[in-house]
């Protein structure tokens, strides 16, 4: 812009500094003709045609109104050149920030399509180890059923058994002779103690066998209520994370089409920028102008 101020206040010195001797000059039809077909010939035709009407004051008024423009369209030149590269650094930092939404629903969108995978794996799990446990309490309640079944049956036997072993012993001390008695009573006492203790010992195991089907029952029960709640809980999370997976997919397919429309504008800007003559082209068409409006004024002189 310095530049250009300088050359511009050359040229107004140039036309000042001519203006004394620019009366006479036109007032000779030669240097007149002259001066018009160089005018016209740069394409300044009204600078031409104002020679005839006043060659003083409205070439001198016409010149400094020119290289006036000139300094307007310098500074315009400047803004736009500003404004292009404002536009073009808005517009590439706008592809940067959806790149960069992209990327972040990206990573987040693979983070949550593993926490999903991880969520079935383990509902899967839970799930198999609810199973196993019914299965466990199912057969384990039929055993337990079994076991009662055949300890009933034997313990009803033994009952009997006992019973019995009594009254042969009360037969043989009624009913036999004191010799007898001393020779069979030993026997089925013994056998009827022995009938005894297997009862009391099938009791016994009875209440064992209870005690553990109740604590396998209870553990069972626990586990089972454990793994629902975890398996819950799980199905909550698979729920929340399939959301979050649904809306991460539309952010991603919107940021798809924010990008593509991003790159519209980008290349629109671009294009504007690029098809403009650039800042130090400009600069040198007006050098030309301001050279060519000298050069009338130096054929002026001649």
């Amino acid at each position: 812009m310095g530049l250009i101020n300088s050359k511009v206040a050359g040229a107004k010195g140039l036309v000042f500094k001519q203006a004394t001797s620019l009366m006479q000059l036109m007032s000779e039809p030669q240097i007149s003709g002259r001066v018009q077909s160089f005018l016209n010939a740069k394409g300044f035709s009204a600078l031409a045609k104002s020679l005839v009407d006043n060659p003083l004051s409205k070439v001198k008024s016409m010149i400094s109104d020119m290289i006036n423009k000139l300094e307007v369209e310098t500074a315009n030149e400047e803004k736009q050149h500003g404004d292009c590269t404002n536009n073009l650094d808005q517009a590439n930092n706008d592809m940067k920030n959806i790149n960069d939404k992209l990327d972040t629903n990206s990573n987040n969108l693979d983070k949550t399509e593993s926490a999903i995978q991880t969520n079935k794996e383990d509902i899967s799990q839970a799930e198999n180890q609810i199973a196993e446990l019914t299965s466990l309490m199912q057969t384990s309640t039929e055993d337990r059923a079994d076991t009662k079944s055949q300890y009933d049956e034997e313990i009803a036997a033994l009952t009997k058994a006992i019973e019995g072993m009594g009254e042969i012993i009360t037969l043989i001390s009624t009913e036999t002779t004191e010799a007898v008695q001393e020779q069979l009573t030993p026997i089925f006492e013994s056998l009827r103690t022995t009938m005894r203790t297997t009862e009391t010992n099938k009791r016994s195991s009875e209440s064992t066998s209870v005690a553990t089907y109740n604590q396998l029952m209870k553990s069972s029960k626990a586990s089972t209520a454990k793994t629902t709640a975890n398996l819950q809980s799980t199905q909550a999370s698979l729920s929340q994370n399939e959301a979050t997976k649904a809306s991460l997919d539309k952010k991603i397919s919107s940021g798809e089409s924010n990008k593509q429309d991003q790159k519209k504008i980008l290349l629109i800007v671009q294009k504007k920028c690029n098809n403009r003559m650039t800042h130090g082209e400009k600069i040198a068409h007006m050098k030309q102008e301001i050279e060519s409006l000298t050069q009338a004024l130096s054929i002026l002189e001649a």
